[in-house]
């Protein structure tokens, strides 16, 4: 079952990894099962082991999810027993823990700080998430328009999975 980019292929430039990220790629192509690596494997081999990939990387991102979940609750529960001591930083067995203050933003008003971006000569700012400009670039690619000036448009072929 051909995706809907498929008619791509051959008008787009294939997506190629940076170079240090292919290093790392091809190592892992070019070394035998005992290093840990693919070297030899056959198709069925390979569907397999993108199996397992995709199953050990879901459940590290669940455990992720978990532990960062974890510190967060340690981070609130710890926090005031620094607050009501006055401590900004003490040491134990387990290493230095100190306060650290981190300032957050949230746009609240889009107009007004556009206008001070503007004013302050700071056009630079309004740079687009890349996600914003794939998915406008994946529109236009939708509709046959061309593509904005200053875009370079790569397709990138991987093998999808679904379960059994």
């Amino acid at each position: 079952m051909a995706g809907k980019w498929h008619t791509l292929r051959g008008e787009l430039p294939a997506f190629t990894q940076e170079p240090s990220r292919q290093a790392e790629v091809d190592k892992v192509k070019s070394s035998t099962p005992e290093e840990g690596g693919l070297l030899g494997f056959n198709r069925l081999q390979l569907c397999s082991e993108l199996h397992d990939a995709d199953i050990e990387k879901k459940d590290l991102e669940d455990q992720l999810k978990d532990i960062n979940t974890r510190r967060e609750a340690i981070n609130q529960l710890l926090l005031p027993t620094m607050e009501d001591t006055g401590e900004s930083k003490f040491t134990n067995s387990y290493g230095t823990f100190y306060l650290r203050d981190e300032p957050y933003s949230k746009v609240v008003d889009k107009q007004q700080y556009l206008k001070w971006i503007v004013e302050k000569g700071l056009e630079a700012l309004l740079a687009v998430p890349y996600q914003s400009t794939n998915a406008q670039v994946k529109s236009l690619l939708e509709e046959g328009e061309a593509t904005p000036p200053g875009i370079e448009v790569f397709l990138k072929t991987t093998v999808g999975r679904r379960s059994a």
